[in-house]
């Protein structure tokens, strides 16, 4: 394979441990990276101390910007940026040892496309990242165009040619608070650029692993969308309940529930009845309240 330039940016803020795993699968990388952008957005943990004992183990270009909003800190990013392919991993991920080649083979064959990495739930025992791994696969499923393409892209695994970004333009500042990844697909979308799937490409994500955090994450997520939805075209708004997306969630509920109750696992299963009814309203009440501008809960970092 030829080499190609890979820069990797990362997003951090007060999760020096998460932090520390994602680095970790980077030394293992079969393919090894170009450079680590790592933009830290005024941690007090420490995350500092991570970075420096990992510089000696990667390629990585440390900087910390006080600003606000994931588009701004990513577009820093972009900006230190010296290679041709942008790839994006959350703090919060750690990623298979072959993830950044199997990026690199499909980008070889599509260079002019944005390339969309495969993502599962950490930890694998924990219910609330089980229902997250269960919503991510069916928003992968509801997003997929034909075999190969998808609509949306999600920047916690992806990775975008610099030319694309130089050319139709990088994160949206307008979402501040998310959805700047949705933003952009639809903008790219429009001028005919390519989101491709890359199955084996696969990172872990841990999930918020308790109740307070769950919730809170959807409500940013509700919030975000909503905020998207005020921002771009009629015909191109995803609305509260995207139906085909819902469609999946609610058979995916379905079928927990009874694999719950098959292993015997009454109390889980309860547990499952309670968070659905929690996480419906949670996902109308944010995107609502966003929709009015009525200040509610602040938003999940």
């Amino acid at each position: 394979m030829k080499k190609i330039s890979t820069s990797i940016i990362i997003l951090t803020k007060n999760r020096a441990q998460l932090l520390e795993k994602n680095l970790s699968s980077l030394t293992r990388q079969i393919i090894k990276p170009t450079e680590i952008i790592i933009i830290d957005n005024n941690s007090t943990d420490k995350t500092s101390k991570v970075i420096k004992k990992y510089q000696r183990l990667l390629p990585i270009k440390y900087f910390k910007n006080s600003g606000s909003g994931y588009s701004k800190l990513y577009n820093f990013g972009i900006q230190k940026a010296s290679s041709n392919l942008i790839c994006f991993l959350d703090d919060d991920c750690a990623a298979e040892k072959t993830w950044l080649r199997e990026i690199l083979k499909v980008y070889t064959k599509n260079k002019q496309s944005v390339i969309q990495g495969q993502t599962y739930s950490l930890p694998k025992n924990n219910l609330y990242a089980q229902i997250m791994n269960d919503h991510y696969q069916n928003w992968l499923k509801s997003n997929l165009i034909n075999s190969q393409e998808l609509k949306f892209l999600d920047n916690k695994n992806a990775a975008i040619p610099k030319e694309i970004l130089i050319k139709y333009g990088s994160f949206s500042e307008k979402q501040g608070i998310g959805s700047e990844d949705l933003e952009l697909s639809i903008r790219l979308k429009k001028n005919g650029v390519k989101i491709i799937f890359a199955p084996k490409a696969i990172a872990w994500h841990h999930e918020r692993d308790n109740f307070c955090a769950f919730v809170q994450q959807h409500w940013r997520i509700a919030r975000s969308e909503a905020s998207l939805d005020q921002n771009i075209d009629k015909n191109e708004r995803i609305g509260i309940f995207p139906p085909k997306k819902t469609w999946l969630n609610v058979k995916s509920f379905v079928k927990r529930l009874v694999q719950l109750f098959k292993e015997g696992n009454l109390k889980q299963a309860i547990k499952a009845v309670a968070i659905y009814p929690v996480l419906f309203v949670t996902r109308i009440a944010g995107y609502l309240l966003k929709i009015f501008k009525v200040k509610q809960l602040p938003e999940a970092v």
